[in-house]
């Protein structure tokens, strides 16, 4: 499938006429676009996807946040006021690394920590729970990712790198991307809510991810001689030509993908007993103290009876 449009010269602002295309094609069991673009005059020229996923399933109710997901990036462009800084940084030791990958709503939680913002990933409920506080006011309420990261490469024998694998631990499918652009902007659906999808469906914050592969933003006009720089906008005229190519696997797990189901379901388990041991330490420790003031207040007969059937109880031996 083939759609195009022409954007005359002047619309929005650019400089020429640019006429784009992008083109669908079913390889195999990759869905392959095509991005292309012509100008018969200088401009700047980045498209993007911005095509929204939940592995779950679209009307299944739950977010993304449960998904696992690996970014062959090990750097980002960080950002001030959504504008990237200019700078290229390691992710690594930050909240943005997925290079191993990581649960979506974890490193949210942990992302809410490092801006001093208490979310809370409550995997039960397959969302992110803010003090009443940050929910009301301000663009705290949609945290989440919506970062270009660095992709790594290299590219394949086809021109292609991977950008990106998610995947979803309760359906087992999973999702690889693939492009030929040197970035991708990672959104978790943060400003999602009550939006009206296909079937009647109705999406809300965080419902959805997006993997944009693109030219870094806000790329024009930057130091050439920085590693920013190697991801600009290109400028298209009569003689170079806009290209750019997206692969979309869509599968479910295999062994390529076990491991990293396997490792998000340890760590949810192992934060589930850690929440568990605090809540057992707790508990004892209320125990001893109850038993510490029911010897105070009553004779030595009495006490023995009640700490031998409380301990009976407990199923615990005298």
């Amino acid at each position: 499938m083939r759609i195009s449009r022409h954007s005359p010269d002047g619309d929005q602002g650019y400089p020429s006429d640019v006429r784009v295309s992008a083109t669908y094609t079913l390889v195999g069991k990759t869905l392959r676009l095509d991005m292309k673009g012509e100008a018969g005059a200088a401009t700047p020229l980045n498209l993007a996807q911005h095509s929204y996923f939940n592995l779950a399933g679209h009307a299944s109710g739950k977010s993304v946040l449960a998904h696992s997901a690996t970014l062959y990036c090990s750097k980002y462009t960080p950002m001030v006021d959504h504008l990237p800084t200019g700078d290229v940084t390691e992710v690594a030791g930050t909240p943005f690394d997925f290079t191993r990958g990581a649960c979506i709503g974890s490193q949210i939680e942990s992302l809410g920590a490092s801006l001093g913002v208490p979310a809370q990933y409550a995997a039960d409920a397959s969302a992110m729970v803010l003090p009443p506080q940050v929910e009301g006011v301000g663009e705290n309420k949609f945290l989440g990712f919506d970062d270009n990261f660095v992709v790594d490469g290299p590219a394949g024998a086809d021109g292609l790198a991977k950008v990106a694998l998610v995947a979803d631990p309760s359906s087992g499918r999973t999702l690889l991307v693939e492009s030929d652009a040197p970035g991708v902007q990672f959104y978790t659906g943060n400003f999602l809510g009550d939006t009206g999808g296909k079937d009647g469906a109705v999406y809300q914050r965080h419902g959805g991810f997006c993997l944009e592969t693109q030219h870094y933003p806000d790329s024009i006009g930057k130091d050439q001689n920085t590693p920013f720089h190697k991801g600009a906008c290109p400028i298209v005229d009569a003689s170079r030509p806009y290209s750019h190519t997206v692969g979309s696997l869509l599968g479910t797990c295999a062994r390529e993908f076990a491991r990293t189901i396997h490792l998000h379901r340890q760590r949810q388990r192992q934060r589930e007993r850690e929440r568990d041991s605090e809540t057992e330490t707790f508990g004892k420790g209320a125990l001893c103290a109850f038993v510490a003031v029911h010897v105070a207040v009553h004779v030595a007969v009495h006490v023995a009876v009640h700490v031998a059937s409380l301990l009976t109880a407990l199923n615990l031996k005298p």
